[in-house]
């Protein structure tokens, strides 16, 4: 061999390890972070892809830079995405160590406990995960999907009473819903209990149609009860793929692991800057490396929407329904769009979609209920917006319509008096709710109180509305001409105003007064504060709240 052939030879190990091997801080601790943390050599990365690869001597690299003069609250976060990428390409010790350097570097930080406990059960080691996610459970006890993870090491251990009552206790949060139902199903097959494994496979099911692997065992269930048609069918449709649970720290490891975190966080600061372009910039960069995550496409879309790209902001809603996912908020905000269309059979059919994930969304009851309020039906709308307006005390406009609602299908008047009496007793600043008092008192006999509560309130603030409501007070306490010229001005105001429809409703009411009558109606549908509110998207778009951006 000559002496280059020697050279190569003694040399090509060297061009095969990574380049900065020689002086990783990672691998050779500095001593003064010895007593706080294990060393991670670097792995074998010749099957890795190049974006992996990158990402992984990025991450170690600035970790490196931090171990040599950093602190460490600026460790954490790149150390978790390191940990999430060892955990993604399936090294297992490597990501056990870096979780373990996490929960000692981050003792009180629940999202390292969990995420470790995640790692062990994925691989299998149920023992191990059960141990870890109590761990984490000291850490913080109410979030949802330890419930159901623990449900999942205890199923895998056979410990099926306690994994069912876990599981039975996971159905109560919407995003957790489809994967209890599957495990319940699971556990009734393995009881023998046919019935209520079809049952339990068939809501999993509907709620997580995509979920391939729900088949095989209902086709069992089927089989079993002795239809066999149905079973076949079933079979037919068998294939992988469990119902997903709505996890954001389990998500989260996804989405480091990509490198798509960095750009979903460019965003944000984005948006906060007043940089739209920028913001749906880099969720469009960071969707691309994590195509799957559901939040950030939502944030995206919103991004879309209030930048001016609705068209594009509803493909990215319609592209998350369409995964199967349940996420109550892409069906929310899509209704929202449809209903600001005029589209309200579509939007009625995504607010229950909404509503049948997550019972407990209150934007999708008060967008629903108003919907269904301006078509007529009353009945209906009154309680979802009594829902609305008792999740918010802030949301006069959905209290206010379900009492108007309740008394167009014929409730006493008396029972809504009392109510509105009480309320306005605890908050007597609100005039619109003195207002609608005072017409309800006007027109169902309480004359002197409708009077009197009219006048105190004119007193504070003498604008048009209220001199409707006094006119109102004055006829029912038979003095036509000063209701008349109370009347007058609301009239005057309201036809400047250009609400046409509400002038004209005034005069008719001006006309009633002169001639000793009451007004027809207390809340008549022509009055602009009993119409209820056409959507308007920018506002959910822009505020309603989400459990995480990304």
């Amino acid at each position: 061999m000559n002496h280059l052939g020697t050279v190569l030879l003694l040399i090509s190990p060297l061009l095969l390890a990574p380049a900065f091997a020689a002086d990783d801080p990672l691998s050779a601790l500095p001593e003064r972070w010895q007593r706080h943390m294990s060393a991670l050599p670097p792995i074998d990365r010749s099957n890795l892809d190049t974006a992996t690869t990158r990402r992984l001597d990025e991450l170690r690299h600035q970790i490196g830079k931090i171990l040599a003069d950093g602190e460490t609250r600026t460790l954490i976060e790149p150390m978790s995405e390191l940990c999430a990428v060892y955990q993604a390409i399936g090294t297992r010790r490597s990501a056990e160590t870096c979780y373990q350097n996490l929960r000692r570097l981050d003792p009180d930080e629940f999202r390292w406990a969990y995420q470790y406990a995640w790692m062990a059960l994925r691989s299998g080691r149920d023992d191990d995960a059960l141990n870890l996610l109590d761990e984490a459970a000291k850490l913080r006890s109410d979030y949802p999907p330890l419930t159901l993870r623990r449900g999942e090491a205890l199923y895998g251990l056979n410990r099926l009473v306690e994994a069912e009552t876990a599981f039975r206790s996971a159905l109560h949060e919407p995003g957790l819903r489809a994967r209890s139902q599957y495990f319940l199903g699971q556990i009734a097959l393995l009881a023998h209990d046919y019935e209520q494994a079809r049952d339990h496979f068939q809501d999993a099911l509907s709620l997580a149609p995509e979920a391939a692997a729900i088949h095989y065992p209902l086709a069992q269930a089927l089989r079993a009860l002795g239809d066999n048609e149905a079973a076949r069918a079933q079979l037919a449709l068998k294939g992988t793929g469990l119902p997903n649970a709505t996890d954001q720290f389990a998500e989260s490891v996804a989405t480091a692991a990509s490198g798509a975190k960095a750009h979903f966080h460019a965003g944000m600061k984005a948006l906060e800057a007043n940089d739209p372009e920028q913001a749906v910039s880099e969720f469009e960069t960071g969707l691309t490396l994590d195509p799957e995550n559901r939040a950030a496409r939502i944030s995206y879309a919103r991004m879309l929407f209030l930048s001016g790209h609705e068209s594009e902001s509803r493909v990215q809603l319609q592209h998350i329904l369409a995964s199967g996912h349940p996420v109550p908020l892409a069906a929310f905000l899509l209704g929202v769009l449809h209903d600001a269309k005029g589209d309200d059979a579509l939007a009625t059919d995504l607010y229950r979609r909404a509503l049948q994930i997550d019972p407990d969304m209150a934007g999708a009851h008060h967008f629903l209920g108003q919907l269904l309020y301006r078509s007529g039906d009353y009945r209906a709308a009154s309680p979802h917006l009594k829902y609305a307006a008792d999740a918010d005390q802030n949301n006069f406009p959905a209290q206010l319509l379900s009492w108007v609602a309740r008394y167009r299908v014929g409730e006493a008047p008396d029972t809504l008096i009392a109510e509105l009496s009480a309320i306005h007793e605890s908050a007597p600043g609100n005039p619109m709710l003195g207002y609608a008092l005072v017409r309800l008192l006007s027109v169902h006999g309480k004359p002197e109180r409708a009077l009197a509560l009219a006048r105190a309130l004119v007193d504070k603030a003498a604008f048009a509305p209220l001199q409707a409501a006094l006119g109102a007070a004055l006829a029912a306490n038979a003095q036509p001409q000063e209701a008349a010229r109370a009347l007058t001005i609301a009239h005057d105001a309201a036809a400047k105003s250009g609400q046409t429809r509400w002038a004209a409703h005034l005069d008719q009411e001006r006309k009633r007064a002169l001639q000793g009558l009451l007004p027809e109606f207390a809340w008549p549908a022509d009055d602009p504060l009993f119409e209820g509110q056409k959507a308007d998207p920018v506002r959910p778009f822009r505020d309603y709240p989400a459990g995480a951006a990304y």
